[in-house]
């Protein structure tokens, strides 16, 4: 089945910020031994991330189920097309940034890696 990309993507917190924008990458989000709380919700968007990449339910039921685990586990930062970076929207999966301060008033942005 093709990982089709949710209508907004989401931004959480894992050690580092992380876009997520399919019912894949929220899989392995969830999947990340970085996820601080695995509560119900996370338990319910685990299952239907994976329900979902087996063909079993629509790609539409993972984004809520994802944001409210997200939220349980208190690294929802934000989720919305606006606040997405810039390389987001041509990539079309979750990629990782890490933002450092080189001195005062620079900043230096590394994208999965890459400077």
């Amino acid at each position: 089945m093709p990982d089709k990309r949710f209508a907004e993507a989401i931004e959480i917190e894992l050690g580092v910020v992380r876009w997520v924008a399919s019912a894949r990458s929220a899989a392995q989000a969830l999947l990340d031994v970085r996820w601080p709380r695995r509560g119900r919700r996370h338990k319910e968007a685990a299952e239907i991330c994976l329900k979902i990449l087996d063909g079993h339910r629509p790609q539409v039921d993972a984004c809520s189920a994802f944001i409210a685990a997200a939220k349980e586990a208190g690294i929802l930062k934000s989720h919305g097309g606006h606040d997405q970076p810039a390389a987001f929207g041509q990539l079309g999966h979750s990629r990782q940034v890490k933002c450092r301060n080189l001195d005062e008033g620079s900043t230096q942005f590394e994208l999965d890696g890459t400077l």
